[in-house]
């Protein structure tokens, strides 16, 4: 085999390692390509006081982590502030 088709080979078995790694990886973080991301439609919200956190919010309002977050796609649940405003009730479309 010529050193040219040896590269190209090379070439083409590190291309192919780097999606099948990118495919698995991405699977592993939850990115999911193709599926459009739900809207939240905010029906009711809180004002967190001193103290608060996400996780004693979702106590709350009787909320899953999971629904929480779809509610708050923007919220940082570590970087939170007294007088924010977050969503504990509303739908998903």
């Amino acid at each position: 085999m010529s050193p040219a088709k040896k590269s190209l080979f090379n070439m083409v078995l590190v291309l192919s390692a780097l999606l099948i790694v990118s495919g698995a990886e991405s699977r592993a973080l939850g990115v999911r390509f193709g599926q459009p991301t739900p809207t939240p439609d905010c029906k009711k919200v809180f004002g967190v006081r001193p103290g608060d956190t996400c996780f004693e919010i979702t106590q709350l309002f009787n909320l899953s982590t999971t629904f929480f977050e779809l509610l708050n796609p923007n919220l940082v649940c570590n970087g939170m502030f007294v007088g924010e405003w977050v969503c504990v009730d509303g739908t998903l479309s």
